[in-house]
């Protein structure tokens, strides 16, 4: 079973330089059921999943000690003003 709605919240810039680059940010609400295989990335990627209470989210994002991407607080954000 995969993600119902897949949700295009967001396109920005994350540089402002001439070569600016733009990221639109996705939203799918998923969980363990819907797993279909191990995963794993492509050829030399590696993605670690890191499960984050959303009661705790907040005091993630203003953790200076936790470093994050600009792009990742800005999702996280996103979600805590409209999907909760």
């Amino acid at each position: 079973m995969y993600a119902q709605t897949i949700y295009t919240n967001y396109k920005f810039f994350i540089s402002t330089t001439k070569t600016g680059q733009k990221m639109t940010l996705f939203f799918a609400s998923v969980d363990d059921s819907m797993k279909v295989s191990e995963g794993g990335g492509v050829d030399t990627e590696m993605i670690e999943l890191f499960y984050l209470p959303i009661d705790s989210t907040k005091q993630f994002l203003l953790d200076e000690q936790k470093p994050k991407p600009s792009s990742l607080s800005y999702a996280l954000s996103w979600y805590l003003l409209n999907k909760q």
